[in-house]
């Protein structure tokens, strides 16, 4: 949790520090960069920290949207057009982050893969 803090205040300072001087008309576009890629180090790095996956809010969506259709109890059936979107969005925006959802075990002991795929 400690880690975790330091990365959000280190990560808030930087942040701080390139507004204030962008503020004060020294804008260095390096610095810009060097900010915002850091803060999203530090943000992944935190989320990945947690459990947490980056997408989310799709996987969310996904399961929502798709979970009548994949369940392991569940006859196999086509699914609905709000799923395919739900699919095509997660495909669409992050790829890594939702393979890594469905090979987790807490996906597996939900959904057939199968039925998935």
């Amino acid at each position: 949790m400690s880690d975790m803090y330091t990365s959000l205040q280190s990560s808030r300072s930087f942040v701080y520090s390139v507004a204030m001087d962008c503020d004060n008309g020294k804008i260095d576009r390096k610095d810009c960069a060097g900010a915002i890629l850091y803060a999203a180090e530090r943000a992944t790095q935190v989320a990945l920290q947690t459990g947490v996956p980056a997408c989310q809010n799709d996987i969310n969506a996904l399961w929502s949207n798709c979970h009548q259709y994949v369940q392991k109890d569940r006859a196999k059936v086509p699914p609905s057009p709000d799923c395919c979107a739900a699919v095509k969005a997660l495909a669409g925006e992050d790829v890594p982050c939702g393979c890594g959802y469905l090979g987790s075990p807490a996906a597996r002991e939900k959904i057939s893969l199968e039925k998935v795929f």
